[in-house]
């Protein structure tokens, strides 16, 4: 809404999922154009889409990324000469099941994947599922592929139209992989070495790919592992396009100007919060992070995890027992925080233990190709 209150052209295109449309869809949140609105989550790769008409052309054959990429364009075009500077949101289906590659893509990843070893599912701790253990399925493998192409179809746009030097692009993601097994189907793919994936407040459901290309000031290159969120997208775009008076108005993040410049941010601390049994396998958790040291609750086990993700990434050594007193001070303030926004809290479900059939620290793994 503020870049359409500060005469921007908005656009939304693509997977929205934010509640049903009639409570609230992009219109109702400042988008001027909208395009192949995914209420939820009935759309497929292929035509016909589950049956709705996201695109008045679509034939046999066609593939949802490609004709999301297509209308992209389409209004990149239409903005080419206009006098109004724009904002559009693509949101592409892909990666999100269904995953479904074209045929020549599958069969690419095919050849690869039966050249593999066999591999064992993981028993995880803190997983109520067997996680899948290697990043091999060729469906997954093939859809990637042409989203990196599609994304490189719209980045060619902008360069022809000579938009792409006075265009801020961001590239990222929502989660994690999900990576669980489900009705002894294998789960797409897998985060590894990242611990977990999707629903997950391990890094393997939380850390995502962020790309920004800000003209003028990013260079080619540019690298930062300082943690952000995606809360701290909104007071970003506002400083980096000089609209000022909204800053001080309900914000949860911060704005990621400076680090964009090289500088450093002034943030102490992160949260979390996920209060659900979820049949990718997570039990509800909360996680803070300060610094390096991040720490997760367990609600259902009712213990804590505590890691240095700079010399952990894997959050493989447990470190709540050596640091008590940093676990103790953390913990307290991850309460506290949660206490603060009348965070929703789990009530724990005893069906949802699930050691006796894979383990919760042990058990058996299953082999496949």
């Amino acid at each position: 809404m503020a870049f359409k209150d500060h005469g921007y052209n908005t656009a939304f295109m693509g997977k929205w999922h934010m509640g049903p449309l009639h409570l609230g869809g992009p219109e109702d949140h400042g988008f001027d154009t909208t395009a192949a609105i995914i209420e939820a989550n009935k759309c497929a790769m292929f035509f016909p889409f589950r049956g709705v008409p996201y695109f008045s052309d679509a034939k046999e054959g066609d593939y949802f990324t490609d004709k999301l990429t297509d209308t992209a364009i389409d209004y990149l075009n239409k903005q080419k000469d206009a006098e109004r500077p724009f904002f559009m949101y693509l949101a592409h289906f892909a990666m999100h099941a269904p995953i479904e590659a074209k045929q020549e893509l599958y069969d690419k990843y095919e050849k690869k994947r039966a050249q593999l070893p066999l591999i064992e599912d993981l028993k995880a701790p803190y997983s109520h599922k067997l996680l899948k253990a290697r990043q091999d399925d060729p469906h997954y493998a093939g859809e990637l592929e042409n989203l990196d192409e599609n994304i490189g179809r719209v980045i060619d746009a902008l360069k022809k139209n000579g938009q792409y030097e006075n265009t801020i692009i961001v590239f990222t993601g929502d989660n994690g992989g999900r990576v669980s097994i489900w009705t002894n189907q294998a789960h797409p793919t897998s985060n590894q070495p990242l611990r977990a994936g999707k629903t997950f407040v391990f890094e393997g459901g939380i850390k995502v790919p962020l790309i920004i290309h800000w003209p003028g000031v990013t260079q080619p290159g540019m690298t930062s592992d300082t943690p952000v969120n995606s809360a701290d997208f909104y007071p970003t775009f506002l400083e980096m396009t000089g609209i000022s008076e909204r800053k001080q108005k309900n914000m949860d993040g911060i704005s990621l100007a400076p680090l964009l410049k090289g500088k450093s941010l002034d943030r102490d601390e992160m949260y979390w919060h996920f209060p659900h049994y979820q049949g990718e396998g997570a039990y509800p958790s909360s996680a803070i992070r300060q610094g390096s040291y991040k720490l997760i609750h367990n609600y259902h086990y009712e213990d804590d995890l505590l890691f240095n993700l700079e010399i952990d990434p894997y959050e493989e050594h447990n470190l709540f027992d050596q640091k008590p007193d940093l676990a103790a001070a953390m913990k307290f303030r991850l309460t506290e925080s949660l206490h603060s926004v009348s965070a929703k809290m789990p009530i724990k479900n005893p069906s949802k233990d699930l050691t006796e059939e894979i383990g919760h620290k042990n058990g058996i793994n299953v082999k496949r190709p």
